[in-house]
């Protein structure tokens, strides 16, 4: 939806991954919304899928560590204000359920037995811990997704913090899941 994260993307392909394809100009980033977009490819017309998906509406936080992490070094605090945005729903079950249909959808497109690698993080809102990696891979069953594998993405550059101390346990987290899904239609 954001025209800005289609530019970030095309840098990230240029830079990070460079020569581990036969040609970047092969990979296609899409603008728009996915709702609408995946129903432009044709069916089975595409090898992998891997994706970062909003972590529901945490972007929206205030609190300390988005004054340390997120505004001193001028990020983003919400992806758009487009109502579109799954980073804009208030409710985490209608979340999911819009999360896992549009991943879902992209089956209609991916190859059988192909793959899509999607890369979440669990987190926190409030005092309820939400364990997103495996809410989504649970509901992408009934998209004929098969959960394959997980890899762990350990994102040793976030700092510690001693949330909670000495009143509560509040754990950091500074790892995503990678969910390795194969298309089983």
């Amino acid at each position: 939806l954001n025209p800005k994260y289609v530019q970030l993307a095309e840098q990230r392909l240029s830079e990070e991954v460079r020569d581990l394809f036969a040609s970047i100009d092969q990979q296609r980033i899409l603008l728009g919304d996915a709702r609408e977009l995946l129903f432009e490819l044709d069916v089975d017309s595409v090898d992998f899928v891997v994706t970062s998906p909003p972590y529901w509406n945490i972007l929206h936080k205030e609190d300390h560590k988005v004054e340390q992490e997120r505004k001193a070094q001028d990020l983003d605090t919400r992806y758009s204000d487009d109502e579109r945005d799954l980073g804009n729903i208030s409710d985490y079950s209608t979340f999911l359920s819009e999360v896992a249909a549009i991943l879902g959808s992209c089956g209609r497109a991916l190859k059988p037995k192909k793959y899509m690698a999607v890369v979440v993080g669990d987190f926190r809102n409030k005092s309820k811990f939400h364990m997103f990696h495996a809410d989504l891979a649970t509901a992408l069953a009934e998209f004929s997704f098969g959960l394959r594998g997980i890899k762990i993405l350990y994102q040793r550059h976030k700092r510690v913090f001693p949330y909670g101390y000495p009143f509560a346990y509040v754990s950091n987290i500074h790892h995503q899941y990678i969910l390795i899904l194969q298309n089983t239609k």
